[in-house]
């Protein structure tokens, strides 16, 4: 929130050493990688990513929250990949995640998928109309405090 890096070098190495080094993400490093993104360089993102898409099934049968942290923490990525301007590797991230199949209660999920890709339209083309329109969209079925969030999301990106 500040764009201040708290952490030592020393953390943040043990911490990326942590992720890497693991079999399996657990509670503690999934709920770290959602919240630290943003101060970790591209190249990890990526190799994270993979990481946390690979074991998506396995901690779906694990347990729930988990898997609900490891899609926030996969959305948090792209998000941080677009702010750092890499938008093929955000873009090619998204495509990946569109093909895999969410259960309903996590549509909202699929719903910021959507919208990061229209981000990354956006971005290429600076034409807003297709982006407002989702977000009208949304908005007209009763889902203005994900609309508020998704705002969040495009007014930080700029």
């Amino acid at each position: 929130m500040t764009k201040i890096n708290c952490l030592t070098d020393a953390d943040l190495k043990s911490f990326k050493d942590l992720l890497l080094d693991s079999e399996y993400l657990d509670f503690k490093s999934l709920r770290f990688l959602e919240n630290s993104v943003y101060l970790i360089d591209c190249d990890l993102l990526i190799s994270y990513n993979s990481k946390v898409i690979h074991q998506l099934s396995h901690l779906e049968q694990v347990d729930y929250e988990l898997y609900l942290n490891a899609w926030t923490a996969l959305t948090n990525i792209v998000f941080s990949l677009i702010q750092q301007k890499q938008n093929s590797v955000a873009s090619h991230i998204l495509n990946q995640l569109l093909t895999i199949d969410l259960p309903q209660q996590m549509a909202a999920f699929k719903i910021r998928i959507v919208f990061l890709k229209k981000l990354l339209a956006y971005r290429e083309s600076g034409d807003d109309r297709e982006i407002n329109a989702y977000l009208k969209s949304l908005t007209e079925i009763g889902l203005s405090n994900l609309v508020s969030e998704l705002l969040d999301y495009w007014d930080s990106a700029y």
